[in-house]
C-alpha cells in the first residue's frame, strides 16, 4: 500500500513539476533549472506521499473531481514555479522566456479557475435559485407534532452519556482502543435516538483490533432516565469507517473502488429498523459552477464488507433519514434568498428583497407527524437580523421547501433568552435545542434545558414558549415533557386563542355537578380528576398550580363551571375554575 502510495505521488509530482521544463525555455542555466526539478520533485513526493497514504487522495480523474480541489492544485503550481522561476532565471538579468510563458498559464489557470466557481451572471444566478424547489403554504398547513415524540435529550447531553458508556465498557477493550468520532439523531422504529459511531484512537490500536471496529453507541432522544447503550457484536461491526487509518479509511476505500472522480459529502452512519449500521452519503452533482454541487444520488456502504450501493435521490431505502446536509441546506436556501426574488449584480447587489439563513442560527433536524425529518430553518432580510422573514422546512430527503410567513415569529436566539430570564428559572438553566413545533394547534418553541457553562450537561429539564407571543410569563418550565406538557394545556385553556384545527384544540366551557372526584400529587403539585354527571366521556383534570382559591375546596355534589381545552383526548386539561356555589373572592 504504502509502495502504491509513493507511486501515485511521485506520478503526480511529475505533473505538477512541468513549470520547471517550461521556465528553462531560454534559460542560460539548464544546470540550475534541472537541480530546481530535482528540489521541487523531491519535496512534492514527500508531501504528496503523506496526502495519498495518511489521508485520501487530492485529485480524482474526472472533470469534477478536479474541479473541487482546484485551489489545492493551484497552490501547489504556485510553489513549483515560485522555485522554478527563481532558480532558472538566477544567472540571468531578467527572468527566461520560459518564466513569462509560465505567468500567462498562471494567469489563464487562475481566470478559468475563478469563472468555474463563481457566479457571473444573472441567468447563472437564478438557475442557482431555481435549484431550490419552494412553497409558500399558510400557518395553518404546518405539519403537526406527535407530543410523544419530540427530542428531550440535546446534542450536549447526549454526547456526555455517550462519553460515559464509551469509557465504562471493556468488552472488546472498547474504551482503550476506540472513541467517538460523529453522530446523528435518526428515527428507529419511529423513535428517535443519536447514533454515535466510532474510530480507532491510533494505527497501533487499529491494528490490535484487527481493523474491526465493533459497534456504536446509541442515546435515546427522547426519553432522558434512559441509559446509553452499546451495540457491539458481530451484526454491528465495521471495517471502513470515517476515521480509519490509511486503506480503511473509508474515503479512501471509496476512492479506489470507482468513486475517485466524484464528489462524495456527508458520509454519516444510519442503522435501519433492525439497528443494522450502514453509512449513507450524498454523490453530488455539478449546478453552475465547481463549488456549486448538490446532492444528484444516494450511496450506502455496507461498512463491514465494503460493498457500495447506488440509489436515485427518489429510490433510496425508507430507513434513510437524511440526504441534505445542514450545510447542503444552508448553501441552497441562501441561492434562493438572494436570487429567488431579485436580480443578480457582480458589483454590488441591493438588500431589497434579498433574504438569508438567519446569522449564527444553524438548521435544526425535527420531527413531525409526516414521518421523515426537516430541517427548520429560520431566514431573515439582508437589512436586519433581528426577526424572521421566513420559517422553512427543507425536506431532508429530498428537494422540497415548504415556506411560512408567521408575523411575530422571532429568532430562537430570542427565544433562549426570554426562557432564560424568565422567572421559573431559578438555577438559571441553559435552553439549547430550541426547535418550533406544533403543538396543540399552537407553533411552539421546544428547549431542552441544561446546567448553565456546561458541566456534565445532564438535562435538567424541559421549557415550552408560545413562538408568536415571546414573553417570560408565558414559559412553561418544568422537570419532565408530561409535566410541562400539562401545564402548557391549561395556559392554553386559560389564555390562548386557538386558531389552527389541526390539532382540534379549543377552549370551551361546560357546566355540571361533580359526580366523581379524586386527587393525586405529582412533582409537588396537587391535580384534581373530575366527571361531571353531565358528560361522562371525558375526565377534567385541574391543578392546584393554576392558582384558583376555589379548587382545593371542592366536593362531590357541587356544582362547577369548567373552561377546559379540547384537544380530542378522554382527559380534558382544565384552565378556568368556577364552583358556581361558592362564595370565595377569585
Amino acid at each position: 500500500m504504502f509502495g502504491s502510495a509513493i507511486g501515485q505521488a511521485f506520478l503526480w509530482s511529475l505533473i505538477i513539476v512541468l513549470p520547471t521544463l517550461i521556465a528553462l525555455i531560454g534559460s542560460r542555466s539548464v544546470e540550475a533549472g534541472l537541480v530546481a526539478a530535482v528540489i521541487v520533485v523531491l519535496v512534492l513526493v514527500v508531501i504528496n506521499t503523506l496526502i495519498f497514504w495518511w489521508a485520501q487522495p487530492t485529485i480524482g480523474m474526472s472533470t469534477l473531481g478536479i474541479y473541487k480541489p482546484f485551489w489545492w492544485l493551484l497552490g501547489e503550481f504556485l510553489v513549483a514555479a515560485i522555485i522554478v522561476g527563481f532558480f532558472s532565471s538566477a544567472e540571468n538579468e531578467s527572468p527566461t522566456t520560459g518564466c513569462w510563458i509560465l505567468v500567462a498559464v498562471f494567469i489563464c489557470a487562475f481566470m478559468y479557475g475563478w469563472h468555474i466557481h463563481g457566479v457571473w451572471t444573472n441567468g447563472r444566478a437564478q438557475q442557482l435559485a431555481q435549484e431550490v424547489k419552494v412553497q409558500k403554504e399558510p400557518i395553518s398547513a404546518y405539519p403537526d407534532t406527535d407530543a410523544n415524540h419530540i427530542l428531550q435529550v440535546p446534542q450536549e447531553t447526549a454526547d456526555f452519556k455517550a462519553q460515559q458508556v464509551l469509557a465504562s465498557s471493556t468488552e472488546h477493550n472498547i474504551n482503550t482502543f476506540f472513541a467517538v468520532d460523529g453522530s446523528a439523531l435518526q428515527s428507529v422504529n419511529q423513535h428517535l435516538y443519536w447514533v454515535f459511531w466510532l474510530k480507532p484512537t491510533g494505527y497501533r490500536n487499529s491494528n490490535k483490533a484487527g481493523g474491526i471496529v465493533p459497534g456504536y453507541v446509541v442515546v435515546d432522544a427522547e426519553d432522558p432516565d434512559a441509559s446509553a447503550q452499546m451495540k457491539v457484536g458481530a451484526r454491528y461491526s465495521q471495517r471502513y469507517v470515517p476515521g480509519g487509518v490509511f486503506g480503511l479509511k473509508l474515503k479512501r476505500h471509496l476512492w479506489k473502488n470507482g468513486y475517485s472522480g466524484k464528489v462524495i459529502t456527508d458520509l454519516t452512519m444510519e442503522v435501519d429498523d433492525n439497528w443494522k449500521p450502514h453509512f449513507t452519503a450524498s454523490i453530488d452533482r455539478r449546478t453552475v459552477g465547481a463549488k456549486s454541487t448538490i446532492p444528484g444520488a444516494v450511496l450506502v456502504v455496507e461498512p463491514l464488507s465494503g460493498e457500495t450501493k447506488e440509489y436515485s435521490l427518489k429510490k433510496s431505502p425508507d430507513w434513510i433519514d437524511r440526504i441534505y446536509s445542514e450545510e447542503t441546506v444552508k448553501t441552497m436556501l441562501n441561492w434562493w434568498g438572494e436570487w429567488g426574488k431579485a436580480p443578480y449584480n457582480m458589483i454590488s447587489e441591493s438588500s431589497a428583497n434579498r433574504y438569508k439563513v438567519a446569522d449564527e442560527e444553524d438548521p435544526v433536524l425535527v420531527y413531525t407527524k409526516e414521518g421523515y425529518p426537516v430541517w427548520q430553518v429560520i431566514m431573515t432580510s439582508w437589512n436586519k437580523d433581528t426577526s424572521a422573514s421566513y420559517l422553512a422546512l427543507f425536506d431532508a430527503r429530498k428537494n422540497r421547501v415548504r415556506l411560512y410567513q408567521i408575523p411575530g415569529l422571532t429568532l430562537a436566539s430570542t427565544a433562549a433568552n426570554t426562557i432564560h430570564g424568565n422567572s421559573s428559572n431559578t438555577r438559571k438553566l441553559e435552553p439549547v435545542h430550541l426547535a418550533l413545533h406544533q403543538i396543540y394547534g399552537q407553533l411552539t418553541w421546544v428547549a431542552s434545558m441544561i446546567t448553565e457553562g456546561g458541566g456534565t450537561s445532564a438535562n435538567q429539564g424541559v421549557a415550552l414558549l408560545k413562538a408568536t407571543d415571546i414573553n417570560g410569563e408565558n414559559v412553561v418550565q418544568a422537570q419532565d415533557m408530561g409535566t410541562a406538557l400539562t401545564n402548557y394545556r391549561v395556559k392554553l385553556a386559560r389564555g390562548f386563542n386557538n386558531q389552527t384545527p389541526s390539532e382540534q384544540a379549543t377552549s370551551l366551557s361546560i357546566d355540571g355537578t361533580i359526580v366523581k372526584l379524586g386527587q393525586i400529587v405529582k412533582d409537588g403539585q396537587t391535580i384534581f380528576y373530575i366527571r361531571l354527571e353531565s358528560d361522562k366521556k371525558h375526565v377534567y383534570r385541574a391543578s392546584v398550580a393554576s392558582g384558583d382559591p376555589e379548587l382545593p375546596f371542592i366536593e362531590t355534589g357541587h356544582k362547577v363551571r369548567l373552561g377546559y381545552l379540547d384537544s380530542g383526548n378522554v382527559e380534558r386539561d382544565v384552565g378556568n375554575f368556577d364552583d358556581l356555589g361558592s362564595n370565595i373572592a377569585k
